[in-house]
This record gives C-alpha cells, sequence and structure tokens, in this order.
C-alpha cells in the first residue's frame, strides 16, 4: 500500500492505498509521492452520435433531421519534462484534436496545440507559467491561430485541494472568421474534495472577450460575450477498476453590444444578448488493463437566448478507447 501510495501516477489507485492502510490502523505521517516521472502519454480514439451537429434551433430541428450525424474522434496529449519533474522543472506539452463526421464534413474539426510551462513553488503553494500556441480549422479552412499564456497556482491540504488559473488568449481568426480577431481572458477558481471513495470538483469561470465582432448589410453579431460558469462534478470510484462520474454545469452569456438580425421568425430584431446554458454529463470508466480502459459517455446540452437563433438542445453519446502512459 505505501508503495502505490508513493508511486502511483493514477489518483484512483493512490486513493485506494491510503484507505488500505486506514484500514490496517496504520498510524503514520502521509507518504510524499514520486515526483521524478518524466513524460507522459494518453491516445483516445471514439465514435459516437450527435443528434444537433450545427446547433439548430429548436424550431428548426423539430421538423428536420438534418442535424443529426455520426462521428469519429481521436485526441493525443503528450507531456515531457525537460529539466527537473513537477516540483521544479520545465515541461513541453502539446496535443492534438480531430473529429470527423460521417455527412456532415462541414462542421470536421481539427486543432493543435503546444505549449511549455515552467514549475516551482511558492510558500507551499505550486506554480506554474508559460506560453503556448494553438491552430484549429473547420472543414480544412483556418478557423484562429492562438498565442497563449498561462498563471496557476494550487495547494493541496489534507482531503482538500485549491487552484486559481489566468490564461490570456490572442486569436487571430481565417479568412472566413476574422470576426474572432481579438482577446480572451479566461479565469479559473476550483476546489476538489475527496470524500469516503470518490471526489467532489466545484468550478468557477470567468470569461470576457473583446473580439472584431461581424458586421454585414445592416445585420450585426457580436462575438464578444462576457461569460459566468459554475460546474459540480462527482466522481465515485466503485471499484479499483470502475470509475463513474456525473457533472453539470451552468454558463451565463451577456453580449453588451447589441445585435441586429433577422430571426427565424422573419422579425427583424435589435437586442442585447443574454444567453442561459445548462450542460449535463454521465460517464463511466473501466480499466481493463493497467494503461487500457474503456469510456462510455452521453452528454446534453440546452441553451435559452433573447433570439430564436441561438436557442437549441443537443444530446451526444459515445464510446471510447484509451491507452495512457
Amino acid at each position: 500500500f505505501r508503495l502505490v501510495q508513493r508511486t502511483a501516477s493514477n489518483d484512483e489507485l493512490v486513493y485506494l492505498a491510503g484507505e488500505g492502510l486506514r484500514s490496517l490502523d496504520v498510524s503514520a505521517k502521509p507518504v510524499q509521492r514520486d515526483t521524478g516521472r518524466k513524460s507522459f502519454f494518453l491516445a483516445n480514439l471514439a465514435a459516437g452520435v450527435d443528434d444537433n451537429v450545427i446547433a439548430f434551433p429548436d424550431q428548426l430541428q423539430q421538423s428536420s433531421s438534418r442535424g443529426e450525424d455520426s462521428f469519429l474522434e481521436f485526441l493525443g496529449y503528450g507531456q515531457q519534462y525537460l529539466t527537473g519533474n513537477q516540483n521544479h522543472g520545465v515541461q513541453v506539452h502539446g496535443f492534438i484534436y480531430s473529429r470527423r463526421y460521417n455527412e456532415l464534413d462541414v462542421m470536421d474539426l481539427n486543432m493543435i496545440s503546444l505549449g511549455l510551462d515552467r514549475d516551482t513553488s511558492f510558500n507551499r503553494w505550486s506554480v506554474r507559467y508559460g506560453l503556448g500556441a494553438g491552430y484549429s480549422e473547420v472543414d480544412g479552412e483556418e478557423l484562429t491561430t492562438q498565442i497563449k499564456g498561462n498563471l496557476k497556482i494550487g495547494r493541496r491540504a489534507g482531503r482538500h485541494e485549491y487552484s486559481a488559473r489566468y490564461q490570456p488568449i490572442h486569436h487571430n481568426g481565417g479568412s472566413n472568421f476574422s470576426q474572432l480577431d481579438g482577446w480572451e481572458h479566461r479565469l479559473d477558481l476550483t476546489w476538489r474534495y475527496r470524500v469516503g471513495n470518490g471526489r467532489w470538483t466545484v468550478r468557477y469561470r470567468l470569461e470576457a472577450n473583446d473580439r472584431d465582432d461581424l458586421t454585414s448589410n445592416g445585420t450585426f453579431l457580436s462575438y464578444s460575450p462576457l461569460r459566468n460558469g459554475l460546474m459540480i462534478q462527482g466522481e465515485w470510484y466503485a471499484t479499483a477498476n470502475l470509475t463513474l462520474v456525473a457533472g453539470g454545469e451552468y454558463v451565463d452569456s451577456h453580449y453588451d453590444d447589441k445585435n441586429s438580425l433577422t430571426d427565424i421568425d422573419g422579425v427583424f430584431k435589435t437586442a442585447e444578448r443574454d444567453s442561459d446554458e445548462v450542460k449535463l454529463w454521465l460517464r463511466g470508466e473501466y480499466a481493463f488493463h493497467p494503461r487500457w480502459r474503456l469510456i462510455a459517455e452521453y452528454r446534453y446540452a440546452e441553451r435559452d437566448d433573447e433570439f430564436l437563433l441561438y436557442e437549441y438542445d443537443r444530446n451526444e453519446a459515445k464510446l471510447s478507447i484509451e491507452y495512457s502512459h
């Protein structure tokens, strides 16, 4: 139990080893985990179905099935410490993501990101800061190129874990997406708490955007929302191999500049957009090998808005196989 608690990289195994020690009534100081690991790699391949790929408004979706499609998805992530370790070191990390739809290839998405971070500590707080760059495209056309900053501080105190993360991101939109040019600032405040054979996560997110927006032939569309989001997620380690996850998030988006457009009811409207979005998800993860796991996931999203054009609901289900090392 002590060896697993000290060396395992999997949080579930660390927790179960601690429970084993407590069941034996072992009185000892907490064992420090091994932080000498230099690299980590993960690959996830998924297949699924989405019943509203293009986020059709409710009124259009009810009279059309054009928004439903199946998809294949791939996510690859890797990190490597060039010097030191997670207590004090320099890390390079990156990911590649791709989603391919069976019929609606106009929504095919590709993303790639690369970053360099430095890990250190200050007065019992872990500190990570760095820079990164990213690129995304839709249907083979550039969506945005991003330059990102990253600053994260965190601390563990018994069963509690606290962190704050700030990310300034500058977007340069592709030739057909110049309305996305500008800044995005994101602040996350996160609290995690281990209880029994599970863990709770609560996150507040503030996102401020200053984009170029879109003006065309009397129509104005704002792409510069101020968002407030609250996420709650519970994880239950049912067995050493099975993890069940349930969560939800509420996001309020406010657009200061008034939108002017012809809505789907045929009425030309001018108003400030206030959007409320609810997201729910369920996930089951089964580790059939120390490095392999099967994952089944269901997600639901619903948005209410001042404009009917932006109101929708969406269901997505997928099954994936994941390898990590």
